[in-house]
């Protein structure tokens, strides 16, 4: 066995890394048939060698940061109404011919966009999950952050003071608000949702 051969399936991993925008242990598994150790190996490998990111969040993706995403940084420009556009172009013929060379770019591009695009969001969710979490052990209420900041976002604070304003008279013509409790106006009062006593 020569001094290099070990080298060949890392060098196939990084060409398999290096045309998608993220990748996983998983995909190196099932890609190039590698054991779960080898790849993770391979992955913390590209990882010292700048190749890919730290995994992001908990997903067990890295960002493939040698990516270059198609000219305008998003999805090429593509005439979907052309039937030679179609990938699906011949669905009388045999699967094996289904997708021509050129079709099989298109989905690659197209796959590779979406999970990309996925991942951002995943990670974004992850993030907002763990600042309400903090926000939680801080004692805020996440029912009252989410109308303040999108209040703010939509630039209508003035809106969302209105409605707190109207429930808070509302809560009270019910019956449900203590005009004279220590915590003022907003106290509410016991018993049932009605606010008669039982």
């Amino acid at each position: 066995m020569s001094d290099d051969a070990p080298q060949k399936p890392y060098d196939r991993a990084v060409a398999l890394v290096k045309a998608r925008p993220s990748v996983s242990a998983r995909n190196l598994e099932t890609t190039l048939g590698l054991s779960p150790a080898t790849a993770k190996s391979f992955l913390r490998i590209m990882r010292e060698e700048g190749i890919i990111s730290a995994p992001m969040g908990n997903l067990g993706r890295h960002a493939v940061l040698s990516y270059t995403p198609p000219e305008g940084g998003g999805l090429p420009s593509i005439d979907v109404d052309n039937p030679e556009n179609s990938v699906l172009y011949g669905q009388d013929l045999p699967v094996d011919d289904i997708l021509s060379a050129e079709a099989q770019k298109r989905l690659r591009v197209i796959v590779d966009y979406i999970i990309a695009e996925e991942d951002k969001a995943a990670v974004i969710r992850e993030g907002i999950a763990h600042a309400y979490k903090t926000a939680k052990q801080l004692g805020l209420v996440r029912e009252a952050l989410k109308p303040v900041i999108k209040a703010i976002r939509k630039d209508n604070v003035s809106g969302l003071v209105t409605t707190v304003n109207a429930i808070e008279v509302y809560l009270h013509a019910l019956g449900q608000l203590i005009e004279d409790a220590p915590g003022g106006p907003s106290a509410f009062q016991g018993g049932g949702g009605s606010g008669t006593k039982h």
